[in-house]
Order: structure tokens, then sequence, then C-alpha cells
């Protein structure tokens, strides 16, 4: 793994012509070699090594639809619009974008998928306001690297002008938007169906070692002491061998095990796939089975997202009901909110909107989903003991249900 910064793009694009090997005649010759980097042309002088085989993707154009669009206006009065890469590992509006929410008396843990949001507004070095597709807005604070200073970069193509580099300090705001039906998009998302070793199978966009994400980023490993960098673009799939080592079958029908980096073996950073009917399921290399990559379907599109807030019936454990607005653990009452979990070792981040039914069961919840999918999920606040309650307003009252008297809740819609 190498992070997806200008040096990387660069790597990242077949040379000229494809897939291929890359063999000079001794180590330490510099050449001259023309890349394409997300779309832009340069050229660059590199050593390259006799052990050292590169396999690039196929030329493809892609209408980039599922791809974040962003147009960044920043304090000194720059505004550009392109295909956005935020913070190296999220790339589409199926993504998650994490951080704390602020409301008067507490902060809390938070996601929200791209798709959901409007515009970002830089409050200061760690604060940002997000108005959502319905209006409303939502303070939120930096948690990790998603957001202010530590935040990795933001990488933002043009299609005809170029990339463009920006650090959260030189934000003033971000709005999003559907890309333009002209653009093409220069790589597309990574997509396919994960498989985990207990025979369960999600499929959606892939970030890969929670750092690749597009058709153009590199897998690095190592072949009977060749090292190889293959663009996830020719790859059909990639299949645990062991704790040390990856099978990886690429479109072109060959099959190679690589080894030595934390890209094929136990030493992974994670892999997350977003589900578009879930939202966010992430896991460690003890859980991985195979990663088929291929293209959506159906790409998700901005116009698949909206907000709205939530409501429904909630069943208590004397069997008492309450219908109206819902607020889950006690501040989760709108429909692009998260809801988290746990199976084991595999990590849930459970979009809202994608949930018909909770039920309590023993140390955890039952989770429904609404293409009839069925989630065991502990481990977090949310869907256990630690919960603070769920309130529910209706008919002009405000009722708080403790966690141990909530039997099952089902959402309306």
């Amino acid at each position: 793994m190498r992070g997806p910064g200008f040096g990387e793009d660069a790597r990242n694009l077949a040379l000229i012509g494809g897939a291929g090997a890359v063999g000079l005649l001794g180590t330490g010759i510099a050449v001259a070699a023309l890349l394409a980097a997300d779309g832009e042309y340069v050229v660059i002088h590199e050593e390259f090594s006799t052990t050292t085989e590169r396999i690039g993707a196929p030329t493809e154009a892609h209408d980039g639809s599922d791809r974040i669009w962003a147009t960044i206006r920043t304090e000194d009065g720059d505004v550009r619009s392109g295909f956005l890469r935020w913070d190296k590992n999220e790339a589409t509006w199926a993504d998650l974008l994490d951080a704390y929410k602020v409301t008067e008396d507490e902060r809390t843990d938070a996601g929200i998928r791209f798709g959901n949001i409007d515009r970002i507004d830089k409050v200061d070095s760690d604060e940002a306001v997000l108005t959502l597709r319905d209006g409303s807005e939502v303070e939120v604070e930096a948690n990790g690297t998603d957001l202010g200073n530590s935040l990795r970069g933001l990488h933002l193509v043009d299609p005809e002008s170029g990339s463009s580099e920006y650090r959260w300090r030189e934000i003033e705001s971000i709005e999003f938007s559907a890309a333009p039906a002209s653009a093409i998009a220069p790589a597309a998302a990574l997509h396919g169906t994960l498989r985990l070793r207990s025979g369960d199978e999600y499929t959606g966009y892939l970030a890969w070692d929670v750092d690749e994400v597009l058709t153009s980023d590199i897998l690095d490993g190592s072949r009977d002491g060749v090292d190889m960098e293959i663009a996830f673009g020719a790859i059909e799939e990639i299949a645990r061998e062991s704790t040390s080592a990856s099978k990886v079958r690429l479109r072109d029908g060959r099959e190679m095990i690589l080894r030595g980096t934390n890209d094929v073996d136990a030493s992974i950073s994670g892999i997350s796939i977003s589900d578009p009917g879930l939202g966010q399921v992430l896991l460690d290399w003890s859980d991985f089975d195979r990663i088929r990559l291929h293209p959506p379907e159906n790409p998700l599109t901005r116009d698949d997202f909206a907000v709205s807030a939530l409501s429904g019936r909630v069943e208590t454990e004397d069997g008492s009901v309450y219908s109206g607005r819902i607020a889950w653990d006690r501040d989760e009452a709108s429909s692009w909110e998260i809801l988290d979990g746990e199976d084991g070792d595999v990590r849930f981040a459970v979009e809202l909107s994608k949930v018909t039914r909770i039920e309590k069961r023993g140390d955890g919840a039952e989770v429904e989903l609404n293409d009839g999918r069925t989630l065991r999920l502990s481990g977090s606040n949310d869907v256990d003991s630690g919960n603070r309650g769920i309130v529910v307003e209706g008919n002009g009252t405000t009722t708080r249900i403790p966690w141990s008297e909530f039997r099952s809740v089902r959402f309306d819609g």
C-alpha cells in the first residue's frame, strides 16, 4: 500500500499500451514515461528495477455518476469543480464521512454518507457545518482524519483542466452535486462482491487496505522474488490464500500468489464495503475470504439519497405501543444517521433509512433491512444496554423508553 498522492497517481495507471511487464536491461536506468494521473498526462523520470513488474488497467471510459462531484471554494477565492477523492479513501456517494455530531449539550459519534450532504462550510481547524439534502444543518467536529487539519487531503480532478490538491486549512466551503452529463471520470470506483469466511456476502464500493478505492490504484505484492504493482482495474478477484498471502486472478485469466506487503496479508489495515442497501461493512483479514471485482449493475447516484425524520411504532416489553417521531439512542432522529454494531469482529455502520425493524435480542439486537436481510448486532450502545433510550413524540406527548423496557421498533417507509 502506498498513499494516493501525486507520486502514486502517476504509478496508478498503466504504461501506455495497457497491461504488461516493465523489463529493462539493468537496474538504475533512468527512463521517461508518459503516464495518466487521474486524467492528467504528465512526464516523469524514475529509475525502474528489472525485479519490478507493473500491470496496468485497461483504458475504459466511466460516466462517474456514482463518484463524488464537488465544487471547492478556497479562502483565497479560488473555485474549482471536479471528481473528488476525500481523505484518500472516500470517492463515492455511498462512502461515509466520520465525525462527532455537536449539539447544545453533547458531542456524539456520527457518520453520514456523502450522498446526503449538500454543502460543507468550514468553521475552524476542526469544525464544520453540514447542510443536508433537506436543508437542515448539522454542526460537526473532527473525529479521526475525515475532517479538520488531520484530513489527509482533498484530491479534485476536473476532466478538462486536470487535478488539484487541497488541505483543510485552505478550504472555505465545498458544495456537492451530480457530475455534469459530459464529465467522464478518469477512473472508476472499485466495486465488487465481498465474501466473508462465514459465507456472508456484501456487494458495494470497496476500500482495500482502507486506502485503495479507484481502478487506477495499485495492489502491491511480491511473487517469486519479483515485486508486483497491479492496477486494481486489471484484477478480477483477490482471495485469501493464508495469513501471509493472497491469490490474485487478473481479468486476462492469469493467476498468481502474492505476499510480502499489507495489501496481501494479515497486516492489512482493513477492508470495507459501502453497501448501498446497508451502509458500511468493515472487517479484518481474519474474516476475509475473497473479493470479486465487477461494475455495479445499477450505479448508486446522488439521486438515490434523501433526508427525512425518523418515525415509526415502538413496542415495549409490557405490550404498550407508541407511534410518532423517533429519536434512537436519544439523539439519532434522522434517516441519514448511523446505527453502529458488531457481529463478531465484523463492524457495521447501518444507515437508519435502510432499516425496517429493530428487535432486542439477548445482549444485542436483530436488525432487519428494507431489502429483507437480517443482521444480529451487539457491541455498541446503539444496540445494547448502553442505549440511552428511545424517544417517541406523538399525539402531543413525548415518551422516553429505556432499553430495559424496549422490545422492538418498526420504522415507517
